[in-house]
């Protein structure tokens, strides 16, 4: 279970200002055993060490528990099969929907920089905790921003070394980019929301941290730091953007989803809210 929190409304504990990651320009990931620089931490940089992977030429890859439990850390529902681990990981991070817009997302209010959590409150916005991948980094009219916690599995080095074996038969190469690129592009948001000591103890507050034995503040930023510096090209389109405005969201999904909404939590605000007017100003250049 989740560390708990007593989370009514998080207050600004650091003048930490807003983190803009450098990029180098380019990076290739490789599937040659050889030359790729995956997992992009070292084994014991690892916070999860509740799994290991093992593969040869007599035994079959495969993700193996180091606990009673032999399921997928915070996934207790999920076997260990390649099959089973590669469909839940899609389910719990990817953004089908949001990949759609690509480029087009900078028409729903994206914003490149994205503000640590203790950087949040300072812009009255409300923390609140959710497991809907779609809505991580989403802002509402009514200035919630809603947060998806860090999955143990992502933290883990075996399912790491898991996902980019280019041997392991049981993962097509589709599903290994779909699931490689979203998963990056997801640890790389983390790397910018928490920098600070501040943060953290808003993560730990806030549940948005695994239950990890060794998953302290120097540990964590030390697993994030290879993240921090990939460029956007090596993630899924959703995760090469900061915030989304839920407003602006809600208004283009007609136009690229061919949907009313992308999500009818805008019943909850004002009609005449600006953010909500401003999206009728958008011009949508194709």
């Amino acid at each position: 279970m989740r560390k708990s929190v007593d989370d009514k409304q998080s207050t600004p504990v650091s003048p930490t200002p807003t983190y803009v990651a450098s990029f180098p320009g380019t990076c290739i990931i490789s599937t040659d055993q050889s030359s790729r620089n995956f997992p992009l931490f070292d084994h014991l940089q690892q916070l999860c060490e509740e799994l290991e992977y093992t593969h040869g030429a007599d035994e079959p890859a495969c993700l193996r528990s180091l606990t009673k439990t032999h399921r997928l850390p915070d996934a207790p529902c999920i076997p260990l099969d390649s099959r089973s681990v590669i469909a839940y990981s899609l389910q719990d991070l990817d953004t089908p929907g949001l990949n759609k817009f690509d480029r087009r997302l900078w028409n729903c209010g994206a914003n490149p920089n994205i503000k640590t959590l203790s950087h949040q409150p300072t812009f009255e916005r409300r923390i609140v905790v959710t497991e809907d991948s779609s809505l991580h980094l989403v802002l509402s009219e009514n200035r919630i921003i809603y947060v998806k916690p860090l999955p143990a599995y992502l933290c883990s080095y075996a399912f790491w070394e898991h996902l980019l074996d280019p041997e392991n038969p049981d993962i097509s190469p589709e599903e290994r980019n779909r699931v490689t690129t979203t998963s990056l592009g997801f640890v790389r948001i983390y790397a910018s929301l928490i920098t600070h000591h501040a943060d953290y103890a808003i993560a730990i507050r806030n549940g948005l941290l695994p239950p990890c034995d060794n998953l302290t503040f120097e540990p964590l930023i030390t697993f994030t730091s290879g993240f921090a510096a990939l460029p956007s090209t090596a993630t899924s389109p959703r995760w090469c953007y900061g915030e989304l405005l839920l407003g602006a969201l809600n208004f283009h999904s007609g136009l690229f989803l061919h949907r009313y909404h992308f999500n009818r939590f805008e019943s909850t605000s004002s009609a005449s809210s600006p953010l909500r007017c401003s999206c009728s100003l958008v011009l949508v250049l194709f």
